[in-house]
C-alpha cells in the first residue's frame, strides 16, 4: 500500500512538473505571439530593447533556459527604427540591423545594435530562432523610445 502511494505521488510529481514547463512555453520578455514545436517546448527566452546611452540601442536576445540543454540552431535578431512620431506598423520603420547567430549555447545572447543618427527614434525587435529544423519560434518585443543619446525614455 505504501509503495503504490508512492507510485502515485511520483506520477503526480511527473505530471505537475510537466503542465508547469508547458506553461512556461517560449516565456519572452514583452512578447506578444510565437509559435513553438515539440522540441521547443522547454526553452526559455527573452528579448529586450536596450539604450545604450551612446547614441545607439541595443535589441538582446537571451537564451535563459532549456530542460533539455539542446543548443538552439540558429537565431537571426531584427531592429528596427523610425525617426520622429509614433508608428505601430514595423512595416513602415526601417530594418537597422540584424545578426544572425549558429548553435547558440545556454546562457548565450544574441545582439543586434544600431545608431539614433542623433534623432528622438521609436524602436521595435523580432527575433526568430529554430531549435530544430523545421520549427521557427518568432518573438517580439515591445516598442521602445529613445532620446538622440540613444537613452530610453
Amino acid at each position: 500500500m505504501k509503495r503504490n502511494r508512492l507510485i502515485i505521488a511520483s506520477v503526480l510529481l511527473v505530471l505537475s512538473c510537466t503542465i508547469c514547463a508547458f506553461g512556461v512555453v517560449g516565456v519572452v520578455a514583452d512578447s506578444e505571439n510565437y509559435e513553438t514545436s515539440p522540441n521547443s517546448i522547454f526553452v526559455n527566452t527573452t528579448l529586450n530593447i536596450y539604450g545604450n546611452g551612446d547614441g545607439t540601442v541595443s535589441a538582446v536576445f537571451a537564451y535563459t533556459h532549456s530542460l533539455l540543454g539542446e543548443d538552439i540552431d540558429r537565431v537571426t535578431v531584427y531592429l528596427y527604427r523610425h525617426e520622429g512620431a509614433y508608428v505601430e506598423d514595423v512595416e513602415n520603420m526601417e530594418l537597422v540591423g540584424y545578426t544572425t547567430s549558429r548553435n547558440v549555447e545556454l546562457y548565450s545572447t544574441v545582439i543586434a545594435s544600431a545608431s539614433t543618427n542623433g534623432s528622438m527614434c521609436y524602436w521595435y525587435a523580432e527575433a526568430h530562432y529554430y531549435v530544430d529544423d523545421n520549427a521557427e519560434v518568432i518573438v517580439k518585443a515591445v516598442s521602445a523610445s529613445t532620446d538622440a543619446a540613444g537613452n530610453i525614455i
